[in-house]
């Protein structure tokens, strides 16, 4: 992150030591990176997990879970906006919204959505993947998914719990 502030960029590419490109998909890419709005913080290379809302979702956000809420707030404590967030959303011709993914192995970063995670992020108490999906839900990174994934993962084990 220092290297990087210190050099002036714009953005950066994160890949996990276990990322692997997919043939074919990665001249997509300019395409994707067009379509970004300029407040963008976050851009998904490939995700794991749940993707698009079952048709129940929305009515489970509007209906059942402002419901729910009355009878136990203590348990239900996403508001309709973030439960609303959880799952991709449409957004252009190459990308979606991002929600609650798991996929960090592969994603672009903006400065504005390095400084945010790095600001939201230290101590780190939770794995990579549910930081940034619960930033995404409580709204307060700008994020993206490429509708095709660009990156998935060999499979392999990760180096740093092997080396605890």
């Amino acid at each position: 992150m220092r290297r990087w502030s210190k050099r002036g960029l714009p953005s950066a590419l994160v890949l996990e030591d276990d990322a692997q490109p997919i043939e074919g998909r990665l001249g997509v890419l300019p395409a994707c990176l067009a379509e970004l709005p300029p407040d963008w913080d976050l851009l998904y290379l490939g995700l794991r997990g749940h993707r698009l809302p079952p048709p129940t979702h929305g009515f489970k956000v509007n209906v059942l879970l402002p419901f729910l809420r009355l009878l136990r707030p203590d348990k239900y404590r996403l508001t309709r906006t973030e439960a609303a967030r959880l799952y991709l959303r449409p957004f252009s011709e190459h990308l979606y919204r991002a929600g609650y993914h798991q996929g960090t192995h592969a994603y672009a970063v903006s400065r504005k959505g390095a400084a945010l995670l790095h600001a939201h992020g230290l101590p780190i108490t939770a794995p990579p993947d549910v930081y940034l999906a619960t930033l995404i839900v409580e709204g307060r990174l700008n994020a993206f998914a490429v509708r095709e994934d660009m990156f998935t993962t060999t499979g392999a084990p990760s180096q740093i719990t092997g080396s605890l």
